[in-house]
């Protein structure tokens, strides 16, 4: 796995960074995030990682074009989907831009990599992870 390139969207999110940070650590050769790094602290998060090996794009997921252009040039052997509006007050005050980012962005995300999925030059043992929190895909009803 230390030979591996890890495309990781949202590494600027706690959950993000905290996972490339752990990557760095291990010795993974290469990380590309991708995050739109909107907040301050997501901002400061990602301007601690060491730039010989993660390569930060400040774009959005819903951005095929970028993202194909991303898979081609890195040719990860994971995806690691961590990208997600989270933030329960914010959805209340603003819905489209979760719509727009959880919804689109993944859906979009998934086109890209499926585009690249089907290219006969992907790497071996290719992986899509796809990780959210409670606020993405709702609570669960117990009892």
């Amino acid at each position: 796995m230390k030979s591996a390139t890890i495309l990781v969207t949202g590494g600027g999110g706690f959950i993000g960074r905290n996972l490339v940070g752990h990557f760095y650590r291990l010795g993974i050769i290469r990380m590309i995030i991708i995050d739109p790094a909107r907040e301050l602290w997501c901002e400061r998060n990602l301007a601690s990682l060491p730039r010989n090996r993660v390569h930060i794009h400040r774009n959005e997921i819903g951005d095929t074009e970028v993202i194909v252009k991303l898979l081609e040039k890195y040719m990860p052997r994971h995806v690691l989907h961590l990208a997600a509006e989270s933030h329960v007050d914010k959805s209340i005050a603003s819905p489209g831009i979760f719509l727009k980012t959880n919804v689109e962005g993944t859906h979009r995300l998934l086109e890209a990599v499926t585009s690249y999925w089907n290219n006969r030059n992907r790497p071996q043992n290719f992986r899509f992870h796809y990780c959210s929190t409670d606020e993405v895909y709702g609570s669960v009803e117990t009892g």
